[in-house]
């Protein structure tokens, strides 16, 4: 079987199953499988959710629930519940549980209550990569257990937008590569020969595009990226993706989300530390930084970066001699 294809079963693995993860595969909050995943199954029967049981102002009907289920389910913090292919509403105890399994990993009060912050998260646009796909990092490192084995990779934009200028893309991915390069001995480089083999190939796409993990359309999932050595990035052709500022009238910054998304192409998974270029929910930043546990993350799978190399001349002096990484590059 081939590493892409492998690496694909493995993100819809993620995406679909019905077992629950492993204990030892839980995020770090998670404290056992029963507190991950509730204790039953069972179908209860209220109809509406309080959301904050200290300000009563604030409610979620079912409908509202039963979004924020499929959220939960979508994302790793729950299997999909469904018998011969019918969607049902899952108890009361595993909602409450996965709902504080999801307010750990972005450090909100873990009450299990559907409070009016909870919610506003959930409905936000995020990454279309579930969040609790890896083993606990008690360092405080969000890496997964795939890395390349060199250090130059390259990479090609084989689809384009019609919102926004090709020269404007390809600026805004270099600049983008450039961000994990300044902080590690990488090489990200656009290979501009249509016949030459790439590392990372970046694709603009809707609704099922072959990978079996569909878009949905404006906002929701922006995009998804398969780990070291697949190296594909699917972004969301449907998005209102915008270019060189804060985006307006609900636009989304493509900068923000490709700069995530080869994270994940790099062997990073979800940090969740709001702040962090890994945090699955977007939001608008008017510049894109690494945080410190963004770098201290890369920079244990990659390396420090070499303070004698210009980011810029990397690509610029690629030779057909490619650097390989090995135990001495990571310090």
């Amino acid at each position: 079987m081939g590493v892409r294809k492998l690496c694909v079963i493995i993100l819809l693995f993620f995406l679909n199953t019905c077992t629950p993860f492993p204990a030892s595969r839980l995020h770090r909050g998670a404290r056992s499988i029963n507190d991950w995943m509730g204790k039953d199954s069972t179908t209860t029967g209220s109809s509406t959710v309080a959301m904050n049981s200290r300000e009563e102002t604030f409610e979620a009907n079912e409908d509202d629930r039963l979004q924020v289920q499929e959220y939960l389910e979508r994302n790793g913090y729950l299997p999909i519940a469904q018998v011969f292919g019918t969607r049902y509403r899952i108890s009361d105890d595993n909602f409450r549980n996965a709902l504080q399994s999801f307010q750990r990993f972005v450090h909100l009060p873990d009450t299990g209550v559907l409070d009016e912050e909870t919610f506003r998260l959930t409905v936000s646009k995020r990454c279309g990569v579930p969040d609790l796909v890896g083993p606990a990092q008690p360092s405080g490192l969000y890496t997964s257990w795939a890395q390349w084995h060199k250090l130059d990779l390259t990479y090609r934009i084989v689809s384009h937008l019609e919102t926004i200028a090709e020269g404007a893309l390809r600026a805004t991915v270099r600049s983008a590569m450039e961000i994990w390069m300044e902080v590690t001995p990488l090489s990200l480089c656009e290979e501009l020969d249509p016949e030459a083999d790439v590392d990372i190939i970046i694709r603009h796409e809707r609704g099922e595009h072959g990978d079996g993990v569909a878009f949905d359309g404006l906002d929701g999932a922006l995009g998804h990226a398969f780990l070291p050595a697949t190296g594909e990035i699917h972004l969301d052709l449907d998005e209102q993706w915008t270019v060189g500022r804060v985006p307006e009238n609900n636009g989304t910054d493509y900068m923000s989300v490709v700069s995530h998304q080869i994270g994940h192409a790099l062997g990073l998974l979800h940090s969740g530390v709001e702040g962090s270029i890994m945090f699955p929910i977007y939001t608008d930043k008017e510049n894109i930084n690494l945080s410190y546990q963004d770098v201290l993350s890369i920079q244990s799978l990659y390396g420090n970066a070499d303070d004698s190399a210009d980011v810029q001349h990397r690509c610029r002096d690629r030779t057909t001699t490619s650097k390989t990484l090995t135990s001495a590059s990571v310090s």
